[in-house]
């Protein structure tokens, strides 16, 4: 019984070590990119959608939105057509909804 769940887990680690070296450090950029976009998303729709009327912290905003600056420099920089889109794409949206917010 101890020897099978011993193998299991061994080959789980396998696989896993497996699969993470498949990842490139681009694929978890542009997850990061995507994390920082989403940060402030929830409690914007909920502004929106009137389930809240507490505005995200504007030292957060700033903050990620820096940050999502600093990588946007940094795909122009590298000519990472991918993140580039996202990016722009993500800021676009966030000032689409808070438009939406402000002007409703």
């Amino acid at each position: 019984m101890t020897e099978t769940i011993l193998n299991f887990f061994t080959n789980l680690t396998k696989d896993f070590k497996e699969k993470i070296t498949k990842l490139s450090s681009e694929t978890i950029h542009w997850m990061a990119v995507l994390c920082l976009h989403a940060a402030t998303a929830p409690n914007l729709l909920g502004v929106m959608f009137g389930l809240t009327d507490t505005m995200p912290p504007i030292d957060i905003v700033l903050i990620v939105w820096a940050g999502l600056g600093l990588l946007f420099m940094k795909a122009i920089i590298m000519k990472d057509r991918l993140n580039l889109i996202t990016i722009g794409v993500g800021f676009m949206a966030q000032a689409v909804v808070m438009a939406l917010i402000f002007f409703k």
